[in-house]
C-alpha cells in the first residue's frame, strides 16, 4: 500500500492513515526486540509496500523521536565505485545499530552497511546525499569511548577506505580514521567545517577566518512546510544569528539557494519527506547539531512553540 499522509479527506485516505499507524505499532514492537533497523525497514517497505514517505516518517518519529537515534549528513565527495572487504569492519560495531539513507535522484534507499560489498557500482554518485542513524543498541557497556556523531563520521569514512583493519581499539580506529580520511575533517560539532580565506576586518584592523560547515539535511515531517513552518524557521535562524555574532545560516532546497524563506512555502512542493539543506559560516561554528534538531521540529507539525510569543520577540534558543 503507497500510503498518501497528506491529507484525510474520504474514507479511503482515512483507512489509510489507520493501516499506517497498525503498521507502526508493528515496527515499533520490532525495535522494542532489538531487531536492527535496517531489517525492520526492509521488511516493512516488501510486507507492507511503504512508499518513500511512509518510511521517513517512520524514521522521523519513531527511530529520531522516541528512540533518540543520532544522525549525521553528508554528501559525497566523489563517485564510490567498490566497496570490496573493507565493509568488514563494520562488524566490529556489534553493539550499535545503524544504517544508511542514500538521497539521490529524487530517489531514497534505507541501506543496510553489513550488506554492503563487492560492487556498488550505479550506486553512490559524487553529490548524494547520505543520512546516517545510529543508536547503542540495549546493554551496551561501551557508550563512555566515543560519541554517536564520530562513529557516523567513521561510518562514512568506510565508503571512502578511510579505515584499517586489525584495530586494537575502536577509539583508535576512529581517531585514525579521522587523521588518514581523504574526506575533510570533521570538527568536534561532528559537522565538517571547510576554513576559507580571510574575509573579514575586525576593528582592530586584524583579518578573520571564517568557517563553513557542510551541509545539513533537515527534513520536514508536517504535511506541508507551510507559511507557520517558515515563520518558526525565520525565528530559529534570528535567534541562532543573535546568540553566535559573526555566523549566517544559508538554506538550500533542490540543489538551489533560498534567498527567502517564504519561497519554500509559495513553490508548494516541500511537504512531508522532503529533505531542506542548511550550511552556516562564522568565525567559529557551535551548536550545529542543536540547531539542526531545532529546524527539524519548525519544520514539523510543533512549529506552533517557535511562533506562539509576541511578533518581535527573539527567542533564546541557543
Amino acid at each position: 500500500m503507497a500510503v498518501n499522509l497528506t491529507y484525510i479527506n474520504n474514507r479511503e485516505s482515512f483507512n489509510q492513515y489507520i493501516q499506517f499507524f497498525r503498521q507502526s505499532k508493528a515496527i515499533l514492537a520490532d525495535i522494542n526486540r532489538g531487531k536492527s533497523g535496517a531489517a525492520i525497514l526492509r521488511d516493512a517497505a516488501r510486507r507492507y509496500s511503504m512508499n518513500e514517505q511512509a518510511l521517513l516518517a517512520v524514521i522521523n518519529t519513531l527511530f529520531i523521536d522516541k528512540f533518540g537515534y543520532t544522525v549525521s549528513s553528508h554528501n559525497l565527495k566523489c563517485d564510490i565505485t567498490g566497496l570490496d572487504k573493507r565493509v568488514e569492519v563494520y562488524l566490529h560495531f556489534d553493539y550499535i545499530d545503524f544504517f544508511f539513507v542514500h538521497h539521490a535522484t529524487g530517489t531514497l534507499k534505507v541501506i543496510d552497511p553489513l550488506a554492503l560489498g563487492g560492487t556498488t557500482s550505479g550506486l553512490f554518485y559524487r553529490g548524494d546525499l547520505v543520512v546516517t542513524y545510529s543508536a547503542f543498541r540495549a546493554g551496551a557497556d561501551r557508550k563512555g569511548e566515543f560519541s554517536l556523531t564520530e562513529f557516523n563520521e567513521f561510518a562514512v569514512g568506510v565508503l571512502y577506505g578511510t579505515h584499517r583493519s586489525g584495530f586494537k581499539a575502536v577509539r583508535d580506529t576512529i581517531k585514525e580514521a579521522h587523521k588518514v580520511s581523504r574526506v575533510p575533517q570533521a570538527s568536534d560539532t561532528g559537522y565538517e567545517e571547510i576554513t576559507s580565506e580571510p574575509v573579514q576586518v575586525s576593528p582592530a584592523g586584524k583579518s578573520i577566518q571564517l568557517k563553513k560547515s557542510s551541509l545539513i539535511s533537515v527534513q520536514v515531517s508536517n504535511e506541508l512546510f507551510h507559511n507557520g513552518n517558515v515563520e518558526a524557521w525565520v525565528k530559529i535562524i534570528d535567534s541562532y544569528e543573535s546568540i553566535y555574532p559573526g555566523c549566517e545560516v544559508h538554506v538550500y532546497y533542490d540543489n538551489e539557494p533560498v534567498n527567502n524563506l517564504n519561497s519554500l512555502f509559495k513553490w508548494g512542493k516541500v511537504t512531508n519527506g522532503s529533505v531542506i539543506m542548511i550550511s552556516v559560516t562564522g568565525p567559529e561554528l557551535k551548536d550545529l547539531g542543536k540547531l539542526q534538531r531545532t529546524l527539524y521540529l519548525g519544520a514539523s507539525p510543533r512549529f506552533e512553540q517557535f511562533i506562539s510569543g509576541p511578533v518581535h520577540k527573539k527567542l533564546r534558543l541557543f
